[in-house]
């Protein structure tokens, strides 16, 4: 080949070398903005359609190598009142994400609905297509193969937020029953250096009823300094306080008129108190009212734990019992008007009373080694 036509060839190599990196690129550049349109939302459609029993959507996706990730819109309906609706962005660009250079900051609202049967069953669990377990082939041992060195939990989460700005849950029975309403939550949970932190709070209703709900808890040193996770050493200080809130239960949901429950412990290896108290409405208009009151002691050591406190449920209505008593019994005649129980706790061994107007019953016991 002669010199001139060789550096001919040689030119428009090195050209179409430059054009085809150039075009490169930009495909790897602009990436994000190709993903973000019609062929990225239904490729997302795509993959979670087969996992789910309900139509999906996806209203718009915003993708950037270095801003945040958005997605607006998020849908799937199902049957039976089932849906969910979601806008979900996350504060991190991809190549952060890939590189997991940063923790993740996720930011969520949206709308979960779900129908409640006379069962207690919720259609929203018929949502999702349950995983065929695969068949794994056992590995060959290879001695010479290296191992990855092992990431810790804490190393993996720490620093990742979860934002909810506002989440409505709905639960709707039949035309008799009541519905069920967690309107705007709101909160934060955070894994920090050493533990977690969550904090949420939301307007509840049940039928006309309306009320509150919130969380505030933390859990400090979860996480040992080699990231491990160590539960002995966690301090604990959790407090739930709700009203007018209802669960889902065979024959009526449960109505909890208000709630209190609080969890402390400066050493969960050491001791742990739970304490807190509950009125119940029931379907026929009265209340019962229940506390607890526990401190347990080396939780962790089965040979040393010991529990020392209360349980009490105290004026429960009989006629909540009625429809569960067989013909021959009266539930107001035989049983009286109302029950109180009464679990108490000493150590290791305990007692336990039911009495009522016509009957009374003890009982004692110990824990087993």
């Amino acid at each position: 080949m002669k010199p001139d036509i060789r550096r001919k060839w040689l030119r428009r190599s090195l050209f179409a070398l430059a054009g085809g990196i150039v075009f490169l690129g930009a495909i790897i550049a602009f990436l994000p903005t190709i993903l973000s349109g019609s062929f990225g939302r239904n490729m997302a459609v795509g993959f979670v359609s087969p996992l789910v029993r309900g139509q999906v959507s996806l209203a718009s996706l915003s993708l950037s190598w270095s801003g945040p990730q958005v997605i607006q819109g998020f849908s799937i309906n199902g049957a039976d009142g089932a849906s969910i609706t979601v806008d979900v962005t996350a504060n991190n660009g991809l190549i952060a994400l890939a590189r997991q250079s940063e923790p993740p900051h996720i930011v969520l609202s949206g709308i979960v609905a779900t129908a409640y049967r006379p069962d207690g069953s919720l259609s929203l669990t018929e949502l999702f297509v349950s995983p065929t377990p695969a068949v794994s082939q056992p590995a060959k041992a290879t001695p010479s193969q290296s191992q990855a060195p092992s990431v810790s939990l804490a190393e993996t989460l720490r620093g990742t937020i979860l934002e909810i700005t506002s989440l409505q849950l709905i639960a709707a029975g039949s035309q008799s029953d009541p519905k069920i309403e967690i309107n705007g939550l709101k909160g934060k949970f955070s894994v920090e250096d050493a533990g977690v932190r969550a904090s949420f709070s939301a307007l509840t209703k049940v039928g006309e009823k309306t009320g509150s709900l919130s969380l505030n808890g933390m859990v400090d040193g979860l996480f040992a300094k080699d990231g491990s996770v160590n539960m002995d050493a966690a301090s604990i200080d959790v407090d739930l306080q709700a009203s007018a809130l209802a669960i889902p239960s065979a024959g009526v949901p449960l109505e909890i008129e208000s709630l209190s429950i609080k969890i402390t412990s400066a050493k969960f290896a050491d001791a742990v108190r739970v304490s807190g108290n509950t009125t119940i409405q029931l379907p026929t208009g009265e209340t019962a009212n229940s506390t607890i009151s526990l401190d347990a002691t080396n939780p962790m050591d089965a040979a040393k734990r010991s529990l020392a406190g209360s349980i009490s449920l105290v004026n429960l209505p009989t006629s909540a019992l009625a429809p569960y008593l067989p013909d021959p019994l009266n539930a107001a005649r035989d049983l009286g008007s109302s029950l109180n129980a009464k679990i108490t706790l000493e150590g290791r061994t305990g007692s336990a009373e039911i009495s009522s107007q016509k009957f009374s019953i003890t009982a004692a016991g110990g824990l087993a080694e």
